[in-house]
């Protein structure tokens, strides 16, 4: 067991050293592919468990959908939108955007967060509620009869991580989304509206999306030419 500790050590020590010895442009690149990887992996991590919750708690067919490029601004200059999960379920139809952040987040000004890590350095980011709600006004405008049942939710999905008290209640930790959906089943009840027709509500936002192999691709390049 120690010698399997020494070497993972190593291997770390080494990985930073590399790092360390790279051209600026070559760090940005390495900063750039680890910071994606560990989003795909939060976002994995998101959709596993999603699944599964919703075969729990859906009381009739749903559909998850994962990296779905909407088509939500034609005609600008960046036209699309990536929601990373779109749940259309009996009960609502659900955006979550995952983030992959360790350390707590607590709010700041101008829609951002302060994610503050073990060594106490802090640093503003992105607000995934904000950035979902330009995709939720989107779907509400493509279904007016449903829009009270579109929701938006930011997820959390690192280990790690602890929300202040003051963060708002449409951003959560992993752990967290059983209650929230379990929220979200009972207070559409409540309204002793019929389910939603999952098939339907699905085929309109799919007129509005861009499904083609390469979509998903394509934006990501879209986006990293922005940054």
């Amino acid at each position: 067991m120690l010698l399997r500790l020494i070497g993972l050590a190593l291997l770390v020590w080494l990985g930073l050293r590399g790092y360390q010895n790279l051209k600026p442009s070559s760090r940005k690149k390495a900063l750039q592919a680890r910071t994606q990887a560990a989003g795909e992996a939060g976002e994995a991590a998101v959709s596993d468990c999603l699944q599964g919750l919703l075969q729990a708690i859906s009381e009739g067919p749903f559909c998850l959908r994962n990296s779905l490029i909407l088509n939500h601004a034609p005609g600008a200059a960046f036209p699309t939108a990536e929601v990373d999960h779109l749940a259309v379920t009996p009960f609502g139809i659900l955006v979550l955007e995952t983030k992959h952040r360790s350390g707590k987040i607590l709010p700041a000004d101008d829609g951002m967060l302060l994610r503050v890590s073990r060594d106490g350095t802090s640093k503003a980011r992105k607000n995934p509620a904000v950035q979902n709600s330009s995709k939720v006004a989107f779907l509400k405008s493509i279904l007016p009869l449903h829009a009270k049942a579109i929701r938006g939710v930011g997820i959390f999905s690192h280990p790690d991580v602890r929300l202040d008290m003051r963060i708002t209640s449409d951003l959560l930790c992993l752990d967290e989304l059983g209650y929230w959906l379990r929220a979200r089943r009972d207070g559409y009840r409540a309204t002793r509206m019929p389910p939603i027709d999952t098939a339907e509500v699905l085929r309109t936002i799919l007129e509005h999306a861009d499904t083609s192999a390469d979509a998903v691709r394509n934006q990501k390049h879209r986006v990293a030419a922005m940054a």
